[in-house]
């Protein structure tokens, strides 16, 4: 049996830390409540790799880790969130705005009903066209594996 060496459970929790979105996407978030994300992202064990909010605090997240001093923690916003119906253009101009407000990365909701309705098409549209804006910054897609059901519904999500 092979043994692996100890790990440091400090060592392990500030890699965890770093590797972390810390989120608030709740409807009643607000100007102070996305101030004190920016804060807690920062931690005596290491910053958060990203805060995640609604597009319109982009800005707003932007300058609060500049003013204290963690202009490298990412700032990532979904779209067509949560879900996932809204046309195309809309999607598409909602990208462009949270990218020219200064987001980071873009978490996308794929229109999942539509492709649980047959329009594959459709999905891969809007996440080609997304993309394409995002150029070299991160584009995740989030699937709704969970709403998709079935093995052949996840793939063609995937």
């Amino acid at each position: 049996m092979t043994h692996l060496p100890p790990v440091d459970p400090l060592l392990a929790a500030t890699r965890a830390i770093q590797l972390m979105d810390l989120t608030s996407l709740n409807e009643e978030d607000d100007d102070a409540r996305i101030i004190a994300l920016c804060q807690q992202a920062r931690t005596p064990f290491g910053n958060t790799a990203a805060v995640c909010i609604y597009p319109r605090f982009v800005g707003l997240a932007k300058l609060t880790l500049a003013t204290q001093g963690t202009p490298e923690i990412k700032v990532a916003t979904v779209v067509n969130f949560p879900h996932g119906d809204d046309e195309l253009e809309a999607v598409l101009a909602e990208t462009s705005a949270a990218l020219a407000n200064g987001a980071d990365e873009i978490d996308l909701v794929i229109p999942w009903r539509a492709l649980m309705a047959g329009d594959e098409a459709g999905a891969r549209a809007l996440v080609r066209g997304c993309k394409a804006l995002c150029g070299a910054r991160v584009l995740k897609v989030i699937i709704e594996s969970g709403e998709l059901k079935t093995p052949a519904l996840v793939r063609a999500a995937s």
